[in-house]
């Protein structure tokens, strides 16, 4: 008989191979303190020396060096698996694969779709974000759903867009995207989407310069000039969003209003936090879902009453677009 052990493995930032400050190592004494039992660090990660550490096994609880050290973890579909260290390593850390990763669901790399283990499962924090995102994508009472896009620019959300605006009653675009449409004509990919279920509105003015050092000054779209750029929302976009989030039902926040790293382009976002608090205040019955990434990190900086804050930015936009993920779709 195999012996019992639980072996962890994760990656850590996005390392250019192996680099010390990216070792999975300095979180062994936080994991020690939050598990009650001594952790035992694998620093040869996949590779055969790890499989001849661990036939000597001396722990029950292990944690594996970074997967990111390996160029197979996220070149997994590219490469040859036939007598691969590195993929021949994942397969024999153990015999029972669960994935609780939300955040990397969206990933098709080796630790997310790879791993050929007979029985396989997802965790609870992703059993709980698919729960809050089914508020959306399934929807079964009907609720008026309302979901505010903002973030740095469009290109990255356009497919997003689309499969939204079959999904949800409103759309308003704000913060960095409002600079794409301006300066890009849009018009057609806007009829499009507003051709779908979805009503679409965007902000219709804001703070605005040439960069981030010069004096804010406050512009309608149709004033914003060529050599200048949206940085924040303005009182009167503001208060059509204030209106918006009173007439539905649930809210979808994914991306800041403005440049929430500037203190002078936070207050839009700021002002949306404080909004939302008082609007579940007003109405209990009402949800309010973050799309995690850079929102959530920004919310989190606030106490609140939000109904979800999704750990896996990418992987929840995703999955509200496609109904699936690659990670989800393996467990099939």
């Amino acid at each position: 008989d195999k012996p019992n052990r639980l072996m962890m493995i994760s990656h850590f930032g996005r390392p250019n191979g192996v680099e010390e400050k990216y070792s999975l190592k300095q979180i062994v004494p936080e994991l020690e303190k939050i598990i009650g039992r001594s952790v035992e660090f694998l620093p040869h990660g996949l590779s055969n020396q790890t499989i001849k550490d661990l036939s000597k096994q001396k722990s029950e609880i292990y944690l594996l060096e970074n997967l990111r050290f390996h160029k197979e973890e996220t070149k997994y579909n590219s490469m040859d698996t036939i007598n691969n260290e590195v993929y021949d390593t994942i397969q024999q850390l153990g015999d029972i694969y669960v994935n609780d990763a939300f955040g990397c669901m969206h990933r098709d790399h080796l630790s997310i779709t790879g791993i050929d283990t007979n029985e396989k499962a997802h965790g609870y924090l992703i059993e709980k974000e698919l729960n809050a995102l089914h508020h959306i994508t399934r929807n079964a009472s009907s609720k008026k759903i309302l979901a505010i896009i903002g973030g740095g620019k469009m290109d990255d959300k356009l497919e997003l867009l689309k499969n939204l605006s079959k999904k949800v009653d409103h759309i308003y675009i704000c913060g960095g995207n409002i600079n794409s449409i301006v300066k890009n004509d849009m018009n057609s990919y806007l009829q499009e989407i507003g051709s779908n279920k979805a009503e679409i509105s965007l902000m219709c003015d804001g703070l605005c310069g040439e960069n981030f050092d010069t004096i804010p000054k406050h512009a309608t779209v149709e004033h914003l000039q060529e050599n200048e750029n949206f940085f924040d929302i303005g009182m009167k976009s503001f208060n059509n969003l204030h209106q918006l989030v009173k007439n539905h039902d649930i809210i979808f926040w994914n991306g800041t209003l403005g440049v929430v790293e500037d203190e002078k382009f936070k207050q839009g976002s700021e002002l949306l936090v404080h909004t939302l608090k008082q609007e579940l205040q007003r109405c209990p019955d009402k949800k309010v879902i973050i799309g995690g990434g850079d929102t959530g990190g920004f919310v989190n900086k606030y106490q609140h009453n939000f109904t979800h804050i999704s750990t896996g930015g990418g992987a929840s936009i995703e999955y509200i677009s496609f109904n699936t993920l690659p990670g989800l779709q393996y467990f099939q």
